[in-house]
């Protein structure tokens, strides 16, 4: 009758365990589980788009949640690929949630409780991933958030520079220009064949 109750209580935690991971609103224990999953079948970032071809990865890419990502980020037993692997999962958030999110990353960056890293990562994701802030430059909550972070010594030089690019519109004008030749890249490749 024992083992009856136990194996119970087995096929039980095993049916919460897989609903909980399955489930795009993820506790912190299952968040943690899932990059920690992701991270070890990706092996490193070298090629971040990888994570676009990894299943668990696009579950919580397609349904990106931010306080999930931003207790991600504080927690502790997480390292560091696992932490950027949950920024770049947050890129599909709507622009005024992403602003929000961005402030508290690097409210968490001048705390000392992320690495200048995963600041970067989340603040220039890189093209493949967002141009967000580059689209929305005329947007006045993104002009708020460049001009503090450019004003919070956060910023290496480079990054400044990025910035003032994104703030003036030659970033967007530069993403479109690169957007434009990716295409015709494209459009050689398929009559080449």
């Amino acid at each position: 009758m024992s083992q009856l109750r136990m194996i119970r209580g087995l096929v039980l935690a095993c049916a919460v365990t897989s609903t909980m991971l399955a489930d795009p609103e993820l506790g912190p224990l299952a968040m943690r589980h899932r990059l920690q999953s992701i991270s070890k079948a990706v092996v490193d970032l070298t090629a971040g788009t990888d994570l676009l071809r990894n299943k668990d990865f696009l579950e919580i890419y397609n349904h990106p949640k931010q306080s999930a990502v931003l207790e991600a980020l504080d927690d502790r037993a997480l390292n560091e690929q696992e932490k950027m692997i949950a920024v770049l999962s947050i890129q599909k958030i709507s622009l005024p949630d992403y602003v929000s999110f961005l402030k508290q990353v690097a409210e968490l960056r001048q705390q000392q409780r992320i690495s200048d890293a995963i600041f970067r990562v989340a603040y220039f994701p890189g093209h493949v991933w967002s141009t967000k802030l580059e689209e929305n430059y005329k947007n006045p909550q993104v002009i708020a958030l460049l001009e503090s972070v450019q004003a919070s010594g956060l910023l290496n030089s480079n990054q400044r520079v990025w910035i003032a690019n994104i703030l003036s519109g030659k970033a967007e004008r530069e993403h479109r220009r690169f957007a434009k030749d990716q295409e015709k890249m494209s459009r050689l490749k398929e009559w080449g064949k």
